[in-house]
């Protein structure tokens, strides 16, 4: 026999029991998971403002860093929620801890700012279109002999 549990059995991981599905209906509320999505998006919108700060900007009609910054808030919108679930999947071990309300938002904070791990790359490709738009000079390519001083 299994000293933790029945025959046959595999011990849990960890000693809190997972809720039914009953009893996560009875407490969370409709609007919780948008609370979410919205704290993720916040979250993102200051990661994308660090970001364009260190974007270096262009005269030219292209609005790339800007479209940069709009594709990092329904990134953190979603990586938000998703990462609370894996959390609470236990996907990550020893990471767990959604016991109140200001645990979920604070990892909700985590991992809609965790976004720029996953749009970093984006950014770099979108610094190398503007670098190549700007030419070797620093001026625009598509600009005539006549207007380069």
């Amino acid at each position: 026999m299994n000293p933790i549990g029945r025959p046959g059995e595999l011990p849990c991981k960890s000693a809190r029991p997972i809720p039914s599905a009953a009893e996560i209906s009875a407490t969370a509320r409709s609007y919780d998971y948008l609370v979410i999505e919205i704290v993720g998006a916040v979250a993102a919108a200051i990661a994308s403002a660090a970001t364009l700060r260190r974007i270096r900007g262009t005269a030219l009609p292209y609005n790339v860093p800007v479209v940069l910054a709009l594709l990092k808030l329904p990134t953190g919108a979603l990586t938000a929620p998703l990462g609370l679930l894996l959390m609470r999947g236990g996907f990550v071990p020893g990471l767990s801890a959604l016991d109140s309300t200001a645990q979920i938002i604070a990892w909700a904070i985590i991992f809609g700012y965790s976004q720029q791990l996953f749009t970093k790359f984006v950014d770099s490709q979108g610094q190398a279109v503007l670098d190549a738009v700007r030419g070797p000079n620093g001026m625009p390519a598509s600009a005539s002999p006549e207007d380069r001083p």
